[in-house]
């Protein structure tokens, strides 16, 4: 086994490229939405491609940072890359109760290299307009829908993770690739 300090770096590369470009890909939408990329002089709106182009875009974009972050680091860390799954996996007993809050903090701390790169590489209009690609409910959508679909989506994505990296059963080679289409699925809806 990895010791503690590689498996937490390998989370922490893991978690900044998922946010890079996941989270970038929702900032340069909106971003392309206000006009504001040297790719456009004019706005011209979120949802040219119907809508649900720009959230397929953005939840493919996620699907293949996770499932490259699995296939890359996932022999070195198991590729949590999400605190969620990390607490998951050790409520199931299946990880480390020491291990939970260095994991947890490397995530944090990827995270948050993952956006500082993203806005050193897009610049501030990737902050102040695309949010760094922050996920907040819509107009429309209480708190509690927002909980909700946050619920739903988390238990689906443990239920798969459950599924097919961590049962004895699972077919070898598949996670990654089910795993990131599974979290690009839930984004897209």
């Amino acid at each position: 086994m990895m010791s503690l300090f590689r498996r937490c770096v390998a989370e922490a590369l893991g978690t900044a490229i998922l946010v890079f470009f996941g989270a970038g890909a929702a900032a340069i939408t909106l971003m392309l939405a206000d006009g504001t990329t040297p790719a456009t002089g004019f706005g011209i709106g979120i949802g040219v491609l119907g809508g649900l182009g720009d959230w397929f875009a953005i939840g493919m974009a996620f699907a293949i940072a996770i499932a490259a972050s699995i296939y890359a680091l996932g022999r070195v860390s198991g590729a949590h890359i999400n605190p969620a799954v990390t607490i998951a996996l050790w409520a199931g007993r299946r990880f480390p109760s020491g291990d939970v809050i260095p994991y947890i903090a490397a995530q944090c701390a990827g995270a948050s290299v993952g956006s500082l790169l993203f806005a050193a590489v897009a610049g501030m209009d990737a902050v102040l307009i695309g949010g760094l690609g922050a996920t907040a409910p819509f107009p429309g959508i209480t708190i509690f829908q927002a909980i909700l679909a946050e619920f739903i989506g988390t238990f689906l994505l443990m239920l798969v993770i459950m599924g097919v990296a961590v049962d004895k059963y699972a077919p070898p080679g598949f996670a990654g690739l089910i795993i990131g289409l599974t979290a690009g699925g839930i984004i897209t809806t």
